[in-house]
């Protein structure tokens, strides 16, 4: 209902129809200079909207809806689900060689804006985070599919290269032509 609503207030604001003398009056925009249309942002909104991480209960909700791609987000991780699969995906450690530091379960809650996008009432859509002590793991839902990535809040002890261990549950290599 509120993108019906919202299409419906931005016609109602609209300027009102100018006579043909006024018409012809009417300086030309450069259509290279000027903002995009409203049904253009619109559309982008409504679009990027359907991305939006939805409280269901003490989870949260996102769909891809391109891709037939459903995720729930709980404590325990985030589900996601096509109409015949799923897996689980979780972030459960974090460090360096020899010093690896578990990541327990955390709920989710909405956090920093995402990539500039914004809902049909103009809201930025959020990411969804997991925030720990030395690590925010973070969700974003857009038209391309689910997107995770990690923001390290303070570098761990120990010397060498950063590890994530992630892991993930009910995935299924496929093999064919010599590749994994």
């Amino acid at each position: 209902m509120l993108p019906i609503r919202l299409l419906l207030t931005v016609v109602a604001c609209a300027a009102a129809p100018q006579g043909p003398a006024e018409l012809a009056a009417a300086p030309r925009a450069d259509p290279a200079k000027t903002a995009p249309s409203w049904s253009t942002e619109v559309t982008a909104r409504l679009r990027d909207g359907a991305h939006a991480f939805v409280v269901d209960g003490a989870d949260y909700t996102a769909s891809s809806p391109a891709h037939g791609l459903t995720g729930r987000f709980d404590f325990d991780g985030a589900w996601l689900e096509t109409e015949d699969d799923g897996l689980l995906v979780r972030s459960v450690a974090v460090g360096r060689a020899g010093a690896m530091t578990p990541i327990g379960p955390t709920p989710p809650t909405v956090g920093a804006c995402g990539d500039g996008r914004e809902d049909p009432t103009g809201a930025c859509i959020q990411r969804l985070e997991y925030a720990g002590d030395a690590l925010t793991a973070w969700w974003a839902a857009d038209e391309a599919g689910f997107e995770q990535g990690w923001t390290v809040e303070r570098a761990p002890a120990g010397a060498g290269a950063l590890t994530i261990i992630v892991a993930v549950e009910g995935a299924r290599a496929t093999v064919g032509d010599g590749e994994v």
